[in-house]
């Protein structure tokens, strides 16, 4: 009689282990790979496109949409395990926005130029034209070997769109940039 008890009592114990088991193991794969799960959410929800801008741009698998309610910012985010890599959207000062794509290409010669000579010896400095559908962006480009800053502005839009990131990622940057339709 008490050798049924004794065996329902172990069956409860290894379930409870088993739940214990799998647990830690989701927990742990979420942690170290959460962001890529959610990447594949958004674009289950969203599809491949985002808003920005006032812009459709097209974003590969491991990126998604944030929206910042505080500052009208809006980031582009990419799945990650080390590092933060994002592509940020934010309204232009009202120094930053020229009246022309000229004035706009020779505001940015004449920064790159002054910040070269300026820049740490590590410190590459460097202009990037970008050509989506809607317009050109020129921007300005400083890749330290581990981290590029990527920031570019077009002729009568009012926003910038920054890349930090890896120079690994700058080129999936630059492509996403390049998609704005």
């Amino acid at each position: 009689m008490l050798d049924k008890p004794v065996r329902r009592g172990k069956r409860w114990k290894s379930l409870i282990t088993l739940i214990a088991a799998l647990t830690l193991v989701i927990g742990l794969v979420n942690v170290e790979y959460g962001q890529y799960a959610y990447a594949v959410a958004w674009h289950f929800i969203h599809g491949n496109y985002a808003e920005i801008a006032g812009h459709r741009v097209n974003l590969p698998l491991l990126w998604w949409q944030e929206n910042s309610n505080s500052d009208n910012t809006t980031l582009l985010v990419r799945a990650e395990r080390s590092v933060s890599i994002e592509i940020k959207v934010r309204p232009a000062f009202p120094d930053e926005v020229r009246d022309t794509t000229q004035e706009l290409l020779n505001s940015t010669q004449t920064f790159v130029s002054n910040r070269k000579s300026s820049a740490g010896v590590q410190t590459v400095v460097s202009m990037v034209t970008l050509n989506p559908k809607p317009f050109t962006l020129y921007c300005k480009r400083e890749d330290t070997g581990i981290f590029t800053d990527l920031r570019c502005l077009a002729a009568r839009v009012p926003y910038v769109f920054i890349y930090d990131g890896t120079p690994t990622r700058e080129r999936e940057a630059e492509t996403i940039l390049s998609s704005l339709e």
